[in-house]
């Protein structure tokens, strides 16, 4: 951490191992805190090369590993809205998924280094073990709008599985009763509560995590068509689904 500022106004500011110090003003309201802070980042966002050497960087947030490179509260009981804005280069196609609603994505330059700007915002309050990015070089699959049920609502969410690009003959695979899954759920229990719902195989310490808007599950719930849908894999799907409820 090189500099924080509160409210605009650069403070003094101590560490533990673990976390920062910020003096706040002592009136209760709003302020405005800016961290400025860089380096290797050693876990929360898990970066490593896939099976055919590229990159990928995903968030794996739980219990409370955000702080990780997160500038936050991160205990799990606190909450708030995030806005995402990333920059990477789209080499060897990589893109970005994170929690809410894309709001726009822009080319700053040209040629193989070429940058690219997305904004993500998740407009309901989420503890930030579930403020997750996904950057990789993935492709999707559009499983379309799932039908709630609702009298007044009968297309909730619309779903999408993001794959690496080696994994499109198996798709929608294990996915495919994910909007099922999802009627049950928003028939049974209230109406889907994000502003999308996407399925992005990854690579991060557990089999899958629920984050908001957004499952990341482990490369292993995708099956070739020939093979038996396993019910550890229908499971960990319908699991990872329950929690965007719970």
């Amino acid at each position: 951490v090189s500099k924080v500022t509160v409210d605009d106004r650069q403070v003094t500011f101590g560490r533990t191992d673990s976390t920062i110090l910020i003096p706040m003003p002592r009136d209760e309201g709003t302020s405005k805190v800016r961290v400025t802070y860089a380096g290797a980042v050693a876990d929360g966002l898990i970066v490593r090369r896939d099976s055919a050497g590229r990159w990928t960087y995903f968030g794996d947030n739980w219990p409370n590993r955000a702080r990780y490179w997160i500038p936050s509260i991160d205990h799990p009981s606190d909450k708030a809205t995030v806005t995402w804005t990333i920059r990477t280069t789209k080499k060897r196609g990589r893109i970005v998924i994170a929690n809410g609603s894309a709001l726009e994505s822009f080319g700053s330059s040209r040629g193989p280094g070429a940058v690219t700007t997305y904004r993500y915002r998740e407009a309901k309050p989420i503890p930030p073990y579930l403020m997750v990015i996904a950057v990789a070089p993935l492709i999707d699959k559009d499983l379309g709008d799932t039908a709630c049920g609702l009298a007044e609502n009968k297309k909730c969410v619309r779903q999408r599985v993001y794959v690496a690009p080696e994994q499109w003959d198996v798709l929608p695979g294990n996915f495919i009763k994910a909007p099922d899954i999802v009627t049950f759920f928003a028939t049974t229990v209230a109406p889907f509560p994000y502003e999308k719902l996407s399925h992005i195989q990854s690579w991060t310490r557990f089999g899958g995590m629920e984050d908001a808007s957004c499952t990341i599950l482990t490369m292993d719930t995708l099956h070739d068509k020939k093979a038996h849908l396993d019910f550890t894999s229908d499971h960990l799907v319908s699991h990872e689904l329950a929690h965007q409820w719970f």
